[in-house]
């Protein structure tokens, strides 16, 4: 049923709340169109990509109200870019951010449909759980905040989030195959297209971007596209689709745009401006795809473990040198992800509970004793 996971008016408070977020926050008036490229082609998503659409849902951040689109991969997973989500913030002002602030919405015709928080991971400090969520990892500290930085990153632009209820309920969309990323060839001369949620329109309804990639970039599996699809304020983490033999498959994700100045030199040894340049940005899903299943079936910490409880196991098993001191950086992860590969777990990076049992299991072992001297 439409309301079958919360009251009709808890349901009519939120869509009313994200209604008039949207309507403020993204009003025409107070900012410029930003993400239109040439003529404007969104318009709303045609009858045959409808059933795609149902899967694509608005992220929300309660406490900064700030939008981002996401889509579900799993009856409980979504997608969407990591500046979405409070793993990393490339924000020119610094914020405190939770995923306990974050609700995700999935919507019909401007109401919504399904509504779930994000699934907290209890490992970790209080103020912030953000563990449960597996992203890419763009620049931190003072770099972040440089625009040349988050361009030499972007293809690190992603996120996976795990929801508190399975509210996709079979609604997910299905990525191409990794053999078909790869080859630029295809990917430039594909028919694509995006869809997401655009700041600019106030009905909270979903729009379809026909586009086309300009522009392959990158190596290996951290790959990034040019693209044309049209986007807005709080398009970010839309998918974008190309027609595939099997039918329309995810093959990116909009990330942002990219803004750049033409230049001359000109005989007083000075640049001159003699024009601009703007592209959207996308991310493929080359390096999450081989973690998207053990991701879906991992199960977090349903009870409080404080970090350096988490540490303190780590070091006592031989896993983390040095001592705990209740942050979760890249040594703590790499001795997680040191364990994974020895139980021939796909490597996450992620305090688990599969982790949790191993390392309780170590040292619940009674220890080894010396054989007796003949």
């Amino acid at each position: 049923m439409l309301y079958d996971l919360y009251s009709e008016s808890v349901a009519m408070r939120y869509s009313a709340l994200v209604f008039t977020i949207a309507a403020l926050a993204f009003s025409p008036s107070a900012h410029a169109k930003w993400g239109i490229i040439g003529k404007d082609d969104r318009r709303l998503v045609p009858k045959k990509f409808q059933k795609l659409a149902r899967s694509i849902g608005l992220l929300y951040d309660s406490r900064w109200r700030h939008l981002c689109t996401a889509f579900c991969v799993g009856d409980d997973v979504i997608a969407t870019n990591a500046h979405c989500l409070p793993y990393v913030n490339i924000k020119k002002r610094r914020r405190i951010r939770s995923v306990r602030h974050f609700r995700y919405f999935l919507m019909d015709n401007g109401q919504i449909r399904y509504q779930a928080k994000l699934k907290v991971n209890r490992v970790g400090n209080r103020d912030k759980p953000w563990v449960s969520v597996l992203s890419g990892r763009l620049a931190r500290g003072a770099k972040r905040n440089s625009a040349t930085a988050w361009r030499r990153e972007k293809h690190q632009d992603w996120a996976l989030a795990k929801l508190s209820l399975p509210v996709c309920r079979g609604d997910v969309l299905r990525f191409a195959d990794p053999a078909f990323l790869r080859r630029r060839s295809n990917l430039r001369k594909s028919k694509i297209f995006s869809i997401g949620f655009h700041g600019d329109k106030r009905d909270n309804k979903r729009r379809y971007a026909p586009c086309r990639i300009s522009k392959v970039t990158g190596r290996g599996n951290r790959l990034s596209v040019n693209h044309t699809c049209d986007t807005f304020l709080g398009a970010s983490g839309s998918p974008i689709f190309a027609e595939t033999p099997a039918g329309p498959r995810v093959i990116a994700l909009v990330v942002g745009q990219v803004r750049g100045r033409k230049w001359r030199q000109d005989p007083n040894v000075r640049r001159v401006t003699v024009g601009r340049w703007q592209t959207n940005v996308g991310v493929l899903p080359l390096e999450f795809l081989p973690k998207l299943p053990r991701f879906q079936a991992a199960e977090f910490v349903g009870s409080p473990l404080p970090m350096k409880d988490l540490q303190t196991r780590l070091i006592a098993a031989g896993y983390l040198g040095g001592r705990a001191d209740g942050r979760f950086g890249p040594l703590t992860r790499g001795a997680i992800v040191r364990i994974e590969k020895e139980l021939g777990l796909t490597p996450l990076g992620l305090p688990t509970r599969r982790i949790i049992e191993h390392l309780s299991a170590d040292a619940a072992a009674p220890p080894a004793t010396a054989a007796p001297k003949t």
